[in-house]
């Protein structure tokens, strides 16, 4: 997988200093390292300590709850075009930057 720590950033809508850049791209080797180890276990014969499936979905009333209002997520979004909260591309392909 090649990812850039300057793509994670455009896609995260963040901008990050040298220091923090470094800082990031040795924690995601860290956490890559240990999903390596992690593949690396042998568990053919061991069996699992619980099974989701078993146990059965409560039920619970619906209820009605107040939202979130419009005017404070258009306000904590990046960008709000239109009324949509516009985020990062993210499908892999042809990618532009497009600062509208």
């Amino acid at each position: 997988m090649d990812i850039t720590i300057e793509r994670l950033e455009r896609l995260a809508m963040l901008r990050l200093g040298g220091d923090e850049r470094n800082a990031l791209a040795k924690d995601i080797a860290k956490i890559l390292d240990f999903f390596r180890q992690l593949d690396e276990v042998e568990l053919e014969n061991v069996e699992p300590l619980f099974h989701v499936i078993e146990k059965g979905a409560t039920v619970r009333e619906d209820m009605t709850r107040p939202g979130i209002s419009r005017e404070w997520v258009e306000g904590s979004a990046y960008r709000v075009v239109d009324g949509y909260i516009v985020g990062p591309r993210t499908i892999v392909g042809e990618e532009r930057e497009s600062h509208q």
